[in-house]
């Protein structure tokens, strides 16, 4: 999404002693302030739409991330753009997408690895530092109802049942825990309506920001 703003306002700046260099300053500072808002306007809005668990601070970072303006360099345009960053599914949440599986067909979904809705799962139950790996051959013993296999295993008592999930064995009698449901990859709905906001944002900021901007400058040139 492009905006682009009229700075006409701006020009006053020219008839001061150093005008250009001043008015790129008060658009480039004007543009910044403005990208530092969708900055705060976007991520108070990921933290309100999404449960954010483990690297909370990485995650907001990543809602909106800036290139500034650099007068000094002659550019007065800031980018604000949600993170790309290999694994990162934010920039999907904007228009939604289809979950799929990083390997295999199908994506491994918490069902109990997550003590609950809120909380991050221990990394010790991440699937990849599961290690699960085929250890044998035949079907194995049953256990709570799961045949455990007897071929894919992995640390913490885990062990993988094709097509259905990741279980964990349990001590004594008790039945084994389904860890991951095995799912079919599913459609994610849109959700973050990060160009709704940004946009909003710039209309309702910048103007006032940039009046702002020359209005110092002017004082401080009154001053001098």
């Amino acid at each position: 999404m492009n905006v682009q703003v009229d700075v006409k306002a701006a020009e006053v700046l020219l008839k001061l002693r150093n005008g250009a260099k001043r008015m790129v300053y008060a658009i480039s500072n004007s543009t910044n302030n403005t990208a530092k808002e969708v900055q705060r306007v976007e991520r108070e809005r990921a933290a309100s739409t999404f449960t954010l668990r483990d690297k909370r601070e990485f995650l907001l970072r990543q809602v909106a991330v800036i290139r500034f303006a650099r007068p000094k360099e002659g550019t007065v345009d800031a980018l604000v753009s949600v993170g790309q960053k290999p694994g990162l599914f934010l920039a999907g949440y904007e228009a939604g997408f289809e979950r799929k599986a990083k390997a295999g067909g199908k994506v491994a979904v918490p069902v109990t690895a997550r003590p609950s809705k809120t909380a991050p799962i221990p990394q010790e139950l991440y699937v990849r530092r599961l290690g699960l790996t085929r250890s044998g051959k035949g079907r194995g013993k049953r256990k709570g109802g799961a045949s455990m296999g007897g071929s894919i295993r992995g640390r913490v008592r885990s062990y993988m049942i094709k097509g259905i999930g990741i279980f964990q064995q349990q001590p004594g009698p008790a039945p084994a825990t389904l860890l991951y449901a095995f799912k079919a990859p599913f459609q994610v709905s849109a959700r973050l309506g990060w160009h709704r906001a940004a946009r909003a944002t710039v209309d309702r900021f910048f103007a006032p920001e940039l009046r702002r901007q020359i209005y110092e400058t002017l004082r401080f040139n009154r001053g001098r």
